[in-house]
């Protein structure tokens, strides 16, 4: 590996090693804040749910135009002339 490869993968479990040590103190605080409370809160308010909408078929048709951008290929779509 060449010094910058080195560098970016010490800086990647430097991020990592953070983020797992962010994690477990929330984990840590939120356990010691829940064995106080005098009413435990639903499970559904404590869970990070993003409402998450159907992509129609032109989002995942540009999508697919985008991957074959960065990549080698054809896309082969029913519906090209309908742009």
């Amino acid at each position: 590996m060449t010094p910058r490869q080195v560098h970016r993968v010490m800086l990647a479990h430097r991020d990592l090693a953070i983020r797992k040590h962010n994690e477990r103190a929330w984990l840590g605080w939120h356990i010691a804040a829940l064995t106080r409370a005098k009413k435990m809160p639903e499970l559904a308010k404590l869970l990070h749910k993003e409402p998450r909408k159907p992509q129609t078929w032109q989002e995942q048709l540009a999508i697919a135009r985008m991957w074959n951008a960065v990549t080698p290929g054809r896309i082969h779509a029913a519906n090209q002339d309908n742009n």
